[in-house]
């Protein structure tokens, strides 16, 4: 696994961009495209994150893993620190695909951990808040 450093960018008005990259895949190198979407607080300092470009990031991961695969879940989700300078969290695919006709269960998780640095109010966002994230794993099971 090579670290990466990155921001994730959470908007006053409930949006936010979540990096992409490049990956290193079994069928080569993938373009994979910046999660957007809106986010949300939820119980216990946690982040909700809804994408809106799911469509796009599931065509990177088919063209990263298999043209047949099928996605039956994705999620990002985030917890702030009690002091509200720290985030972790993690991205999540799981899916299926088919190897000589059988099905095998595929699973993407990157976990992420991340520093604030910009203003932060969960409760009522004043400004736009930024977190440098770095990769703790990427693991492809």
């Amino acid at each position: 696994m090579q670290p990466f450093t990155a921001t994730l960018v959470l908007r006053q008005d409930g949006t936010y961009r979540a990096p992409g990259g490049i990956g290193a895949c079994p069928t080569g190198t993938v373009t994979f495209p910046d999660e957007i979407g809106t986010w949300r607080a939820g119980p216990r300092r946690r982040i909700l994150f809804d994408a809106t470009n799911l469509e796009d990031e599931i065509a990177a991961l088919r063209q990263c893993i298999d043209a047949t695969l099928v996605i039956r879940g994705a999620h990002l989700s985030a917890k702030l620190s009690r002091d509200g300078e720290h985030l972790r969290g993690s991205q999540r695919f799981s899916g299926l695909v088919r190897v000589r006709g059988v099905g095998v269960a595929v699973g993407v998780v990157a976990r992420f951990t991340g520093t604030r640095s910009g203003p932060l109010s969960v409760a009522n966002m004043s400004a736009e808040t930024l977190f440098a994230a770095g990769a703790a794993e990427v693991a492809i099971r």
